[in-house]
């Protein structure tokens, strides 16, 4: 669903202001120090500017303070 947005978004150019949209999956097997560390390396490794998930609380609770530090976007489901 997330693809099919974006490319409806964007007309099907997956660009937004002639930046190329990238989408990175990374599983955090719904555990809470994976997930923060997979954010981390997202945001320091990959440079990545927003970040979507994750779908268990306790996961999403141990993201937020890696999204707060870096002062990046994370969007929880």
């Amino acid at each position: 669903g997330l693809m099919l947005g974006l490319s409806y978004a964007t007309g099907g150019t997956m660009t937004v202001a002639g930046k190329k949209i990238v989408v990175i999956e990374k599983d955090d097997q719904g555990k809470p120090d994976v997930g923060k560390s997979l954010l981390a390396a997202a945001y320091a490794d990959d440079k990545v500017d927003l970040a979507i998930g994750p779908t268990a609380s306790p996961v999403a609770l141990a993201m937020l303070p890696v999204a707060e530090e870096y002062r990046k976007i994370l969007l929880v489901e």
